[in-house]
């Protein structure tokens, strides 16, 4: 299942990693990875914004964007339509969504894990579909951040630190 770190290291990495992309709006828009958890509040979770239809106001916003030259706002639809479609795809795996949610009830859910024979070094994957009728089912408590995430924040907070560091001293010694 992914947790609220995986959910929101994962996209933004990913976007960092484009080095064409203005890294301000990367970190500006990084929140966006978690718009479609605002139905816990609106309800049903994993229905009212965890469907396509949340992602069509960006990506009309954008091509309209694109098409009259503007190219910064076209940008800034593109960083929030990975960020949110990340988080939707991510959910999918753990439990499943409603895609097309309220036009169907229907979730949509797969699973898919790796595994790999100690004895043998053998990797396998189990994988499959796990959809069904209905809205998903959520567990009443939600492991936020569970040890294995907290080590890797240990790892990656400092790391983007001393990067984002070290960037500013070069940028300030080229100056």
């Amino acid at each position: 299942m992914p947790t609220f770190v995986l959910q929101s290291v994962i996209p933004l990495m990913f976007m960092l990693s484009m080095p064409w992309l203005d890294r301000r709006k990367v970190l500006l828009l990084w929140p966006l990875t978690h718009l479609p958890d605002i139905d816990y509040v609106l309800g049903p979770h994993r229905a009212v914004a965890h469907n396509l239809f949340i992602l069509v106001p960006f990506i009309a916003v954008g091509l309209h964007a694109w098409r009259h030259g503007r190219r910064p706002l076209a940008e800034a639809m593109l960083i929030a339509n990975v960020y949110l479609a990340s988080h939707i795809v991510m959910d999918i795996f753990a439990g499943g969504v409603t895609l097309l949610y309220p036009l169907s009830v229907h979730t949509t859910c797969y699973y898919a894990t790796i595994r790999v024979v100690t004895a043998t070094n053998t990797p396998f994957l189990d994988a499959g579909r796990c959809s069904y009728d209905g809205i998903p089912v959520v567990a009443e408590i939600y492991t936020w951040l569970p040890g294995t995430e907290a080590a890797l924040l240990v790892f990656l907070v400092p790391a983007t630190l001393a990067a984002l560091a070290w960037r500013a001293l070069r940028r300030k010694q080229a100056a």
